[in-house]
């Protein structure tokens, strides 16, 4: 199945005068063999867990095939109006009950392409997750799919968790 945020399907000369792209890749040691995923949600920054959704990043799933050759891992891009957002993991099995699951905040920029890290997921019993700037690689695979959305200005912003969409099974209302 073929990332639905592949670069290749933006298309640049639509960008409109108040948006701007979101890039960033995903990527994961592990792959469940029961086929539930792992993802990684955006949504505006006011936003409620599992509320409001604008993307959501495949992380870790069966039915797609890996833009990377040393671990499973995609390249995602989105197209959002200027303003705050949030991203916050969710595991694709529903039978898991999420009680407290951390968000990071950042912000598009329009008319550039904020980049925004490497989101990797370990498996482990705890959720462990990373967030880092593998900033070289992810621009040149971005080169190679989409020639006209790399050429735009960039802004980077590697963001990590700072607060919780979701605490001891609460929402966290988000101030800006």
């Amino acid at each position: 199945m073929q990332n639905r945020y592949d670069p290749k399907l933006a298309q640049p000369a639509t960008l409109k005068q108040d948006e701007g792209y979101l890039v960033m890749s995903t990527g994961t040691n592990y792959v469940s063999m029961y086929g539930f995923g792992f993802y990684l949600y955006v949504a505006p920054f006011t936003a409620k867990y599992d509320q409001d959704l604008l993307a959501n990043f495949v992380v870790a799933s069966q039915i797609s095939k890996s833009d990377f050759s040393d671990h499973f891992g995609l390249l995602h891009v989105l197209k959002l109006k200027a303003g705050t957002y949030q991203y916050y993991p969710r595991s694709g099995d529903y039978r898991e009950y999420a009680i407290t699951v951390p968000n990071a905040r950042f912000n598009i920029v329009a008319g550039k392409v904020t980049y925004l890290g490497e989101f990797f997921y370990h498996n482990s019993v705890n959720w462990h997750m990373d967030i880092g700037d593998n900033e070289q690689r992810d621009i040149e695979l971005l080169r190679q799919k989409n020639v006209q959305l790399a050429q735009l200005p960039r802004v980077k912003d590697i963001v990590q968790f700072s607060g919780f969409i979701l605490k001891d099974n609460k929402h966290v209302e988000q101030v800006e």
